[in-house]
């Protein structure tokens, strides 16, 4: 490191070294977690906005996670710009399912976001 030292006319002062460390932190939640289309459509839209604090590292992926029950029906990961998922039809039974999306970046992944929606005939 360099030392930072005042300079006047008389001359140079002394130095002074100041270490710090960077402390980072996982992200947080998604915000405004959706899913939108009709219960009947052929397909439905997951979106999110990001979190409000990605703990000082950049988001680079998201992972949505869709289920009924117990059962897991969809896991994607997607790129930290994109901010939605198309699920079609075939993937999706009648009855109701709970959709959860997290973001991920270089420290780790952010707390899980939940949303049901139903799927009818």
């Amino acid at each position: 490191m360099t030392p930072v030292a005042a300079v006047n006319a008389v001359g140079t002062g002394p130095g002074v070294v100041k270490s710090f460390k960077a402390t980072f932190s996982k992200p947080g939640k998604v915000r405004s977690l959706a899913v939108s289309g009709s219960t009947s459509g052929a397909k439905r839209t997951v979106s999110w906005k990001a979190p409000t604090s990605n703990g000082g590292k950049p988001v680079t992926s998201y992972k949505v996670g869709v289920k009924q029950g117990s059962k897991v029906l969809l896991t994607k990961t997607v790129a930290g710009s994109v901010h939605k998922l198309v699920v079609t039809r075939s993937m999706l039974r009648t009855g109701t399912k709970k959709v959860s999306v997290v973001a991920h970046t270089a420290i780790g992944n952010g707390p899980s976001v939940a949303k049901s929606f139903t799927v009818r005939k």
